[in-house]
């Protein structure tokens, strides 16, 4: 870092370990001429809790409204959810997934304000679609991509219109594939900028990096050491407090179970019960993220294990859904 920061050109075989064409960094670049570490820190943290409170007063206001209330009051659990489980107390963890994080806020505030219109198809799959391609930019590997596609598959469904082509899950499925391929489309090309500038070494380069955090490492797969190390982490859910973050995590498992099964045996409105299917699904991508890269996960827990707080969101969403839909049948 010295050489690097007098002029001085480093050792050709120093190894660099943030070689990053990043998002994340070019803001930094921007920002560090005028802030301090310690100001960009809070200036992301105040910026998404912004966001995320905006969005909560959003479905406050759909659920007084009460067109569209269990949708509402589901999105209000997920903005409640993100605001106390997604580590805002440890957001100096890591510089990196701030940008993503608060895109994460702003996607969520999008459906809110979509459910007051409702949408059609194309407004669905185009605002996944820019936040498929957003994400790739301002983040890598920080936990970005498997949160933004979970959140696609639990809310995409939920502002469509009733009358409107496709619906739930064939929605949803829409949707995440523009996530999807999106993302993978800036990827590449960003890939083919950096090649253009380079050379074609450093995609050999990617691979062996993705290579070297899969299960596939030369290090071997320590199913223990990792296991310990994101055990360890939770805690950065909630302030340092894992009991709370495990017992959160749990809890939000075994509530969307239950709220799932009750939607199963007594509701037969075919989008509530596809909402509901969706939810539950949506947990899918982030043990699924764990398990493909294990060995990035367990050195990066510290801050990787704040995307467990999808399946709390979405767990204690699904669970109120479900008694929106009890107390709207009693009703009736």
């Amino acid at each position: 870092m010295k050489a690097l920061v007098s002029g001085v050109t480093p050792d050709p075989d120093l190894y660099h370990y943030d070689r990053y064409v990043h998002g994340a960094v070019s803001v930094l670049r921007y920002l560090l001429p005028h802030l301090e570490v310690e100001h960009i820190r809070r200036l992301y943290r105040s910026l998404l809790s912004t966001v995320l409170i905006l969005g909560l007063g959003l479905c406050l206001v759909g659920v007084a409204r009460g067109s569209r209330m269990p949708a509402f009051a589901a999105l209000a659990v997920v903005f409640l959810a993100l605001l106390r489980f997604f580590g805002l107390e440890f957001f100096s963890q890591s510089l990196g997934h701030g940008p993503a994080d608060i895109l994460v806020g702003f996607y969520a505030v999008a459906i809110a304000v979509m459910l007051f219109l409702p949408i059609g198809p194309f407004a669905a799959v185009g605002t996944a679609a820019l936040f498929g391609a957003l994400t790739v930019v301002f983040e890598l590997f920080t936990g970005g991509v498997p949160m933004g596609l979970a959140m696609v598959l639990g809310l995409s469904s939920l502002p469509a219109r009733r009358d409107m082509l496709p619906q739930g899950a064939r929605l949803a499925a829409w949707a995440a594939t523009a996530f999807v391929s999106a993302a993978i489309t800036v990827y590449l090309l960003r890939l083919l900028a950096v090649v253009s500038i380079s050379d074609a070494a450093v995609a050999m380069d990617v691979v062996e990096r993705l290579r070297h955090y899969s299960a596939a490492a030369d290090t071997g797969l320590d199913l223990v050491a990792i296991s310990r190390q994101v055990a360890a982490s939770v805690g950065v859910l909630v302030g340092g407090m894992a009991l709370v973050g495990w017992a959160a995590i749990a809890g939000g498992v075994v509530a969307g179970a239950y709220g799932a099964n009750w939607i199963r045996r007594h509701v037969s409105d075919s989008v509530t019960r596809q909402q509901a299917g969706l939810l539950m699904s949506s947990m899918a991508p982030i043990p699924i993220w764990f398990a493909l890269f294990p060995n990035q996960v367990g050195s990066h827990a510290w801050f990787m294990d704040r995307i467990l707080v999808w399946p709390v969101a979405a767990g204690f969403a699904l669970f109120v859904l479900a008694m929106a839909e009890r107390g709207r049948s009693s009703h009736e």
